[in-house]
Formats: C-alpha cells, sequence, structure tokens
C-alpha cells in the first residue's frame, strides 16, 4: 500500500503516531453482519456527558439542557448491552438491562416502521433550515436493523416484517416522511433530512451496514437494490468529502454552496476509515482506496501541491 501510494504524499510519509492519540489502527478486518456489531462493546455510552436515564434505565440524550428520548442513543446503548451480552453470557444484569432496550425498540417502531426522532433540530444553521419533528434518520434506521437481525439470529425471533418496514423508511424520500435525498444527482440516505441535503458521511454508512446485514440474514432483493444503490452513491461522492489532508462530515459545502467545509474532527475522520473499511468487505476496490489514503491523513500527511 505505501509503495502504490507513495506519489500522492509530500515525502517524506509519516507512520505515526495518530493524531487522535490513539495506538489503534482504524481498520476492521473482518465484519459479521449476524455476529456482535463492530466494536460497540467499548462504546461506554452511559459514561457520555450528554446521557441520562429514566427511573427504569432507558438512556436519553442531554439535548440543549433537556433530556429526550433519541433514538440512535438508545440503539447505541443496546447495542453495546448486545456484544457484551454475547460476549459473555450468563451476566443476568447485562442480559435484563438488554432485554429492557429491545422491548423499548420493539414498542417504539411507529406505524410507518420508523423511529421518529422527537424533538426539531437545527443541523446546520445557516446552511440548512429547522427540521421539525417527528422526523426519520438513516443512523437510527440502519443500527435498528443490525439490531433486530442479531436478535432473530440469536434468538429465533422473526423480525422479517419489522425488518422490511424499517427498510422502506430509510429509502422513501425525505418529502415522504423518509431518509432519501438528492445530492448532485444520486440517491443519498440521510442522517439528518435537511433542506438542502446535508449527506453526512457516518450516518449514511451505518445506514448501508444495516441494509447489508438485513439482506444477509433475508436475502430479500428490495434490501439488495437498496443497498447498492447506497453503495453506488457512496463511490461517487466519496472524493467530494477528501480534502487532501482530512476529511468533510457532511456536504453542506456543495449542497449549501457556503464556503468551506464542515471538517470532520479526527474522533469522526478515524470513523469514517473505520466504516470504510467494512464496505471495502462488503464491496472490494474503491472504499480501500480511499479508507488507505484517510489513514495516512489520521497520521498527519496531506496530498502533495501543484
Amino acid at each position: 500500500m505505501r509503495t502504490r501510494l507513495r506519489n500522492l504524499w509530500d515525502l517524506p510519509i509519516k507512520e505515526g503516531p495518530y493524531l487522535d492519540d490513539r495506538d489503534t489502527k482504524p481498520f476492521f478486518t473482518s465484519y459479521d453482519p449476524l455476529g456482535p456489531f463492530m466494536n460497540f462493546e467499548k462504546m461506554g455510552v452511559l459514561d457520555w456527558g450528554s446521557v441520562s436515564v429514566d427511573e427504569v434505565g432507558i438512556p436519553r440524550l442531554i439535548y440543549y439542557g433537556r433530556p429526550e428520548y433519541y433514538p440512535v442513543t438508545v440503539l447505541h446503548l443496546a447495542l453495546e448491552l448486545a456484544n457484551k451480552h454475547f460476549y459473555a453470557p450468563g451476566d443476568a444484569e447485562i442480559e435484563r438491562r438488554f432485554f429492557q432496550l429491545i422491548d423499548w425498540t420493539l414498542d417504539h417502531q411507529d406505524e410507518h416502521g420508523g423511529w421518529p426522532t422527537p424533538y426539531d433540530h437545527n443541523f446546520f444553521e445557516p446552511r440548512t433550515e429547522l427540521t421539525r419533528t417527528p422526523w426519520y434518520s438513516c443512523l437510527t434506521q440502519g443500527l435498528a436493523i443490525s439490531l433486530l437481525v442479531r436478535l432473530a439470529h440469536w434468538k429465533g425471533a422473526d423480525m422479517r416484517e419489522r425488518i422490511m418496514r424499517a427498510a422502506a423508511v430509510m429509502t422513501r424520500d425525505v418529502a415522504h416522511h423518509g431518509t432519501a435525498a438528492r445530492v448532485m444527482g444520486v440517491k443519498v440516505y440521510e442522517e439528518y433530512p435537511t433542506d438542502p441535503p446535508s449527506a453526512v458521511l457516518n450516518g449514511m454508512i451505518y445506514g448501508l451496514i444495516g441494509l447489508y446485514d438485513g439482506w444477509t440474514l433475508l436475502g430479500d432483493p428490495v434490501l439488495k437494490q437498496a443497498l447498492d444503490a447506497g453503495l453506488d452513491s457512496v463511490e461517487t461522492l466519496l472524493p467530494l468529502y477528501d480534502l487532501g489532508d482530512g476529511t468533510a462530515y457532511d456536504l453542506t459545502h456543495i449542497t449549501s454552496r457556503v464556503n468551506g467545509p464542515n471538517r470532520a474532527r479526527w474522533k469522526y475522520h478515524r470513523l469514517h476509515v473505520e466504516l470504510l473499511s467494512i464496505l471495502e468487505m462488503i464491496r472490494p476496490g474503491l472504499f480501500g482506496i480511499f479508507a488507505e489514503r484517510w489513514e495516512m491523513y489520521l497520521r498527519g500527511n496531506r496530498l502533495r501541491e501543484n
């Protein structure tokens, strides 16, 4: 890899340390869509300063001083506990808390198949308009599908209808209360269904991983079609996130025509590399090339100048 990419860089190439002060490589070398979800057992959701729990243990996001039942937060903790439970079977307290969150997830899937966010959200003022509740997120839908797939696989539960309805919300247009929009002529799945579209990269990829998990379990061609369309779009748009020494968190610098990209901080840049390494396992080729280059940015390298 270093030889293949060497002519892109200002020499000498820096091999470390990583700029986010972590010493582990930001690549997944395996991904089992029916096994533990990524490395979520290390998530530590309840240690986040922005999270509180209600009287029965359901996590809430502190949003502008208000505790809100943000589905993404609940699903993060559910997948964290899923990994912990199946890494350490026999822990009754982890199992109890895990199934408590499963019950919440099943109870809060609405009649359309989604988990709506219960508060208004302004993703990036003044680039995007205020998003009014209720709104759906491809991040929520993707994480939920990944959770339901594991529940079905590990416990033998029939989750087909729920998974298919969740995917339908993800692939429905934002104008019809879904998460799909168009950027530069291609279809994207929106973490935040903003006007204009924001195309947040990590949320979109989590959505695609959920579709991949669902397709692996069910083999339904509708899920495969939605997955392939999303993979095509990410392949097309990836160069727009590449800043030459880091990555953009979203594409509002394109869609809103406001000067300057919304640079991803190193935490999210590392996540971009991790998520691309999973997409590379799903569809080998371009994703791995970008993951390798973006890992070099994390070491302090930048593309050469003209």
